[in-house]
């Protein structure tokens, strides 16, 4: 017989916690956050994901319910700022947190005017 480890235990082991928003997984608190636990969070993202999808699932049997929001319509579709509404910004990225090797963010802010 094997163990597995479950990821989203593991991470709760550690004093961190991890929910649903939004379709992404938020793990917290920031301030604590070291760059192998976030490694650690992008490794495990699937099953961190399979075990808040069930924990959800049970909430909605002890009547709690969830709906996602529908996904805003773009206003003009070639602006670049309605193309970049979902975007997670790099401050909140676990990913660019963790400096996973070959990942790149998609919207760097310029701090520039458009024109």
């Amino acid at each position: 017989m094997t163990n597995t480890i479950n990821p989203l235990a593991e991470l709760r082991r550690q004093g961190y916690d991890a929910d649903l928003h939004h379709n992404r997984i938020r793990v917290w608190p920031r301030h604590k956050m070291k760059k192998s636990l976030a490694l650690f969070v992008t490794a495990n993202l699937p099953e961190i994901a399979q075990a808040l999808v069930v924990e959800s699932n049970e909430k909605r049997i002890n009547n709690v319910l969830l709906w996602d929001l529908p996904a805003p319509p773009l206003i003009a579709s070639d602006d670049p700022e309605d193309a970049m509404e979902g975007v997670i910004p790099n401050h909140l990225n676990g990913q660019c947190f963790a400096g996973v090797p070959g990942y790149r963010p998609v919207y760097e802010p310029t701090g520039g005017n458009r024109e």
